[in-house]
């Protein structure tokens, strides 16, 4: 019995710590042996030692071989990828790279070098990344840009709660900025909001009085750890799920608390009826049990030391990323006073109140290593059902559509199950959306602006956006049929964010069309797509471009809502790194996703017994509802 408990703490500490929408950044290092990447026609140059070389291979992988599988993998980002996430690029060749590598190089008189042992190291990784920043796409340096204005001389009661400061143990987030040195970071990050941040104005944050108030707070220095949780607060007050600190978790929060990793097993957490919910599997015969507090104190008051590290963006956003943060249970101690060093119990009350139970928490969690395919099909009876789990760019997803489509062709129904799935690209949407439209039919899926910084030369005929298939109508993209289409739909759209004129490009349209793939045919029967609050960034955009349409029912629970085109940078003087939305974003109806996401057709929550079951009450319907024909 002992042992078994032990089992169910380790699975539940699993539970309390879910994977990250980012978790891309949790699970690989983010290192290279070189500080600096330059891509040439006939492969990639690197510096090594302060020594540029053409690239021959990297642990026995050839260069052509990694730039080959970055292309195929990655689509129009495979450059970015090669240089900023090395590791999990070798790591995707079934080579990840220990803490050091074997380089073989080419010199610029020809011969070759052998290099090995060469180092590994975040250093390196992060020197490339900042020379990449800085400079432009015809290798112009740029140069860092910070508001200049007067500041206030007295904090904003408002934002008094920005400046709370905790203990830190790592030893990069405990480097101390002079006032100078945070002021000027504090400045440069502003400028960033100020000048290119789509949602600025959403919320209606006063960030400069907020970015005033931290000024104020700052006194003889700060560490680089607290500046970069203050200025994560203040974006957090935006509501766009896409901005952050980036790395906050791995260099601050996490520090303190559990490392978040990706699990499959049979326990978790859910929000049901507004409470977390411990979900026992069905192999553990027990029944969901609602967690009502850790360490005796009760579960809101731990979700209210959450809230201001997370967004204020839509409930179904906001509730999962509450239970996600649950893992940084120092930080959340800290916040609400209590001891660090006390081991974690939770308490639990079953869902009809007659039983409780305290479980004590694991120190480590489990890794099963298990990684689950983005595409899954199968017939239920004479419905088809397709699983996508992730909106993948990799052009083999897209190519998997048309066999999915060719399979289900004589189904008399169709069940889309994208619950959980937080985004990645649009290449699956357009691949898909054709099967349902009609011969000539032309759909707009995602009406877009681009926040236009200063520097950027105005009225593009070619747009900002091509990389999420957003084009302005003058694009050559468009024939005089789809421009007049367009510019008939934009006459009639009306966002529900006023956006400047003299901020933002004119209206960006991703538009659909059966030319958009060729091989798809016309399926004719009913279509219920599953959705949920794990659904984002990309998945809204695909729900946006589904709803509404004929003989399509969208079901289940709101989605996140997020879709924001984001954009990287660095702070000169703490290296803190940012991340914040350069799009508006907004379905066809003129909503907008970020702090709304979509609404579906018909709202089906999962019941308790979906977890302790083979049961899924909500795909039962699904089924059900697609193999009605319509009418």
């Amino acid at each position: 019995m002992p042992l078994a408990r032990t089992l169910i703490a380790l699975l539940i500490l699993a539970f309390l710590l879910p994977a990250a929408a980012d978790a891309r950044d949790e699970r690989f290092e983010k290192a290279a042996p070189w500080d600096r990447v330059d891509f040439v026609d006939d492969g990639v140059r690197v510096r090594v030692d302060g020594t540029w070389y053409a690239l021959v291979s990297i642990d026995g992988a050839q260069a052509a071989d990694v730039l080959a599988f970055c292309k195929e993998r990655y689509g129009r980002r495979w450059d970015k990828r090669f240089a900023e996430d090395l590791v999990e690029v070798l790591a995707g060749m079934d080579k990840r790279p220990g803490k050091s590598v074997d380089l073989v190089l080419r010199a610029e008189d020809g011969t070759e070098v052998t290099k090995t042992g060469v180092p590994m190291t975040e250093a390196n990784r992060r020197a490339v990344w900042r020379a990449r920043q800085d400079t432009d796409r015809g290798g112009r340096t740029r140069s860092v840009r910070r508001v200049s204005r007067e500041h206030a001389t007295k904090p904003d009661p408002r934002y008094a709660k920005l400046v709370y400061r905790v203990k830190l143990t790592r030893p990069a987030a405990q480097q101390v900025l002079t006032p100078k040195q945070a002021q000027d970071d504090l400045d440069q990050l502003e400028w960033h909001i100020t000048h290119e941040h789509s949602y600025a104005g959403m919320n209606d944050v006063d960030y400069r009085a907020a970015f005033d108030t931290i000024r104020l707070g700052i006194g003889e220095g700060i560490s680089r750890g607290n500046l970069a949780l203050q200025m994560h607060r203040v974006i957090c007050l935006f509501g766009d799920g896409h901005a952050r600190i980036r790395g906050l978790s791995r260099e601050v929060l996490e520090d303190w608390g559990y490392i978040a990793q990706e699990f499959k097993s049979s326990l978790w957490v859910e929000m049901l009826d507004g409470r977390p919910i411990l979900v026992f599997g069905p192999r553990d015969g027990e029944r969901p049990y609602a967690i009502e507090a850790i360490n005796d104190v009760p579960i809101g008051r731990w979700f209210d030391a959450a809230r201001d590290i997370v967004p204020r963006a839509s409930r179904a956003y906001v509730e999962r990323r509450l239970i996600r943060d649950l893992r940084y249970q120092s930080y959340l101690r800290t916040r609400l006073g209590l001891d660090l060093k006390a081991p974690l119990t939770l308490h639990l009350r079953s869902l009809d109140g007659k039983r409780t139970e305290r479980l004590s928490l694991a120190e480590a969690p489990p890794w099963s290593g298990f990684v689950p395919p983005a595409i899954h099909m199968e017939r239920r009876g004479d419905v088809g059902y397709l699983r996508i789990l992730e909106m993948s760019g990799e052009r083999r997803y897209a190519r998997a559509v048309d066999h999915v489509m060719s399979e289900f062709r004589d189904t008399k129904g169709l069940v889309i199950d994208v619950r959980g799935n937080g985004g990645g690209t649009r290449d699956i949407l357009r691949a898909l959306l054709p099967y349902f439209l009609s011969k000539d039919e032309m759909h707009v899926c995602n009406v877009a602006a681009y926040r236009i910084p200063p520097g950027t030369k105005r009225g593009e005929r070619e747009g900002y956006l091509a990389n999420r298939y957003l084009y302005p109508v003058t694009s050559r993209q468009w024939s005089d049929r789809e421009r007049e289409h367009i510019q008939g739909f934009l006459g009639s759209f009306a966002a529900d964010l006023v956006l400047p004129d003299d901020h933002f490009s004119a209206w960006h349209v991703m538009l659909v069309t059966p030319k958009t793939n060729p091989a798809a045919y016309r399926y004719h029967q009913r279509v219920v797509i599953l959705m949920d609050g794990g659904c984002f960034s990309a998945t809204d955009v695909f729900l946006g471009a589904f709803k509404g349409r004929p003989g399509v029912t969208l079901m289940g629970t709101p989605s996140g809502g997020g879709s924001g085109r984001s954009k990287r940078g660095q702070l000169a003087h703490s290296g803190i790194r940012f991340r914040l939305s350069t799009m508006a974003s907004f379905q066809p109806s003129g909503e907008r996703y970020d702090g709304k996401g979509i609404q579906p057709d018909v709202l089906v929550e999962p019941s308790p017994e979906d977890f302790t079951s083979q049961r899924d009450s909500v795909l039962e319907r699904a089924l059900a509802t697609a193999a009605k024909p319509i009418k």
